[in-house]
């Protein structure tokens, strides 16, 4: 009976918080990625790109509120090594890690940023950077990592996209520091506020 108890409950747990994770959708000849990163989401990224038509794309729309570091460079080295562009429109959504997967693009079209402005925290959309951050130990909230602050702007070093490590501390681990389009292009980060 204990075990059928325990094992009922584990059950419930696993209904009840399901796991978001990145989703990939073909629209085109254009891969459009969504969601938080998460562990695995390499995987899923790699096999979604050996499918027919998607091994083609060379132009990969982003939305999310970013994740995990690593998970995030993975996909950005990938994208890189497609010689893809990457596209965020100020009206979604690319924020943490998902500006890591930015700058993997060959190019980085930053569109629809009219009326975008620099600020910290307030309203969504666009590109937003924070200092790193991880679990509580107990589990509960998060804090300040400066491990994956390095790592943040080590993988902006690594891709080309050097300008966005001074954005990685203007905002404390909790909160957003969003940019402008005219900021994104004079720093480097997008190349262009024009659709690939």
């Amino acid at each position: 009976m204990r075990h059928i108890l325990i094992g009922s409950t584990a059950a419930c747990v696993m209904a009840a918080s399901p796991v978001q994770a990145l989703e990939f959708a073909l629209r085109g000849n254009a891969v459009h990625i969504s969601g938080p990163v998460k562990m695995g989401d390499n995987v899923r990224f790699d096999e979604f790109m050996q499918q027919p038509g998607a091994a083609n794309a060379r132009v990969f729309h982003l939305n999310s509120p970013g994740g995990t570091i690593g998970i995030a460079l993975h996909i950005a080295r990938e994208i890189r090594k497609r010689g893809g562009a990457t596209v965020v429109n100020g009206r979604s959504t690319c924020e943490s890690a998902c500006t890591i997967m930015f700058a993997g693009g060959a190019t980085r079209h930053y569109v629809g940023t009219a009326g975008l402005q620099d600020r910290l925290n307030g309203a969504r959309g666009g590109l937003g950077f924070h200092e790193g951050n991880n679990a509580n130990a107990d589990g509960r909230g998060r804090q300040y990592s400066g491990g994956a602050t390095a790592a943040m702007i080590n993988a902006y070093y690594e891709l080309g996209a050097r300008g966005a490590a001074q954005f990685a501390t203007k905002a404390g681990f909790n909160g957003m520091y969003r940019i402008s389009g005219q900021t994104a292009l004079e720093s480097g980060i997008a190349t262009s506020l024009s659709p690939p």
